[in-house]
């Protein structure tokens, strides 16, 4: 892995894991969702270790968990098309261009600018 692709690699973790940890926390509002939960906390809790240069071969297997993911929880999809997988998958463009929610993908950027205060 290059160091550009490596970079784009971490901010794709960034971005999974923010949106994990969403749909856990909408999963635990309903009832019956506790083996979902941790099998979406055991997947992701190794991409840290990726993101901080310890762990390489995370990628790998995180792709292949969100694809038996897939084929567990949402049975009804070819697992390749799954928002996770597909995250991935995308390449700088798709990526730096962001996500529509019309994709069943993720979230849009921000319409109207945050200012920071300095």
């Amino acid at each position: 892995m290059t160091d550009t692709e490596r970079q784009l690699m971490i901010l794709k973790c960034g971005q999974l894991l923010q949106d994990v940890l969403v749909e856990i926390r909408n999963l635990t509002c309903q009832d019956g969702h506790a083996k979902r939960v941790n099998d979406l906390a055991d997947l992701t809790h190794n991409i840290p270790q990726f993101m901080v240069g310890r762990d390489e071969y995370v990628i790998g297997y995180i792709r292949q968990g969100f694809l038996d993911y897939a084929r567990t929880y949402h049975p009804e999809i070819d697992p390749e098309t799954h928002r996770y997988v597909r995250l991935l998958d995308m390449d700088a463009d798709e990526f730096n261009n962001g996500y529509r929610r019309e994709t069943g993908l993720l979230w849009p950027a921000p319409t109207v600018p945050v200012a920071i205060a300095g």
